[in-house]
This record gives structure tokens, sequence and C-alpha cells, in this order.
């Protein structure tokens, strides 16, 4: 009896072959469409040198509707002005450049952006908010403008 329990053990049925059944195709999953990507409105504006009192020149950074954002202080040549310029551009990324809003003796604020020695200080405005913006938008625009003569 024992030997008969070991045939039964060691003894494997192997599985019925059924006939492969034809697979119905995949139904592939619905397409989703995707919107066109919107295209994000570049902001570039644009800087321009003017030589003024004779001698001296200086750079202004306009928003791409025209509007003044930033006038620099005097340079004794239009090359120290275009230097100046490229060094506002790269105080604007730099991570330490602050940006901070005072009232003058007016009750009038400005924006002061500073960055280790050097200090732009903007247009005056009748609210904080107001110059607020335009400092940001001054971080924003420098470093995309272009230099137009």
């Amino acid at each position: 009896m024992a030997k008969e329990v070991k045939k039964a053990a060691t003894k494997e049925t192997a599985p019925a072959k059924k006939p492969a059944a034809k697979e119905a195709p995949a139904k592939a999953a619905p397409v989703k469409e995707e919107a066109p990507a919107k295209k994000t409105a570049t902001v570039t504006g644009k800087y321009k040198i003017e030589c003024v009192y004779g001698d001296l020149y200086l750079f202004y950074l306009y928003a791409n509707n025209g509007q003044l954002l930033y006038e620099s202080r005097e340079y004794a040549s239009k090359k120290s002005c275009m230097d100046g310029i490229e060094t506002f551009k790269k105080n604007m990324q730099d991570p330490a450049t602050t940006v901070r809003v005072d009232m003058d003796k007016n009750k009038r604020f400005k924006f002061i952006i500073k960055n280790r020695n050097s200090i732009y200080v903007g247009e005056t405005y009748d609210t904080k908010k107001q110059a607020e913006s335009s400092a940001e938008s001054v971080k924003r625009f420098a470093l995309s403008s272009q230099l137009v003569d």
C-alpha cells in the first residue's frame, strides 16, 4: 500500500491541453486629444541708451508696451553705459538681490533694488503695491530685454 501511495504521489498528471483560443484583438485605449500648448507671452522689453547733458549717458529700460520701467544713473561714456546694462542684468538674476519699498518725504513710494554694492532706485508711485509691482516688472524685463539703438 505504501508503494501505491508513493507511485501516486510521484505520478503527476499533465494538464489537459485545450486548443488555443483565438484571442480577440485588444481594444485600443481611447486616445485623449491634448489641447495645443498655450504659448506663454514672451516678456521682452528694450534698453535704450541716450546721450544727455552733452557728454553723459543714461540707459532706460522699457516694457514691451512702451512703459518706462527704469532710468539708470549717469555714465561718462557709451561703453561704460553698456557695461552698466550688463551689470544690471547680472544683478537682477542674482539671488542676493533684494527689493524694498520706501516712502519718501512727499508720502510717495519708490522701490530700491540692492545687490551688494549696487543700488537701483526706481520712480515714485502713489501706492506701495504699485511700487512693488514695478520692481517685479523691472526684474522680469531686465533679463529678457535687448539693447536697441
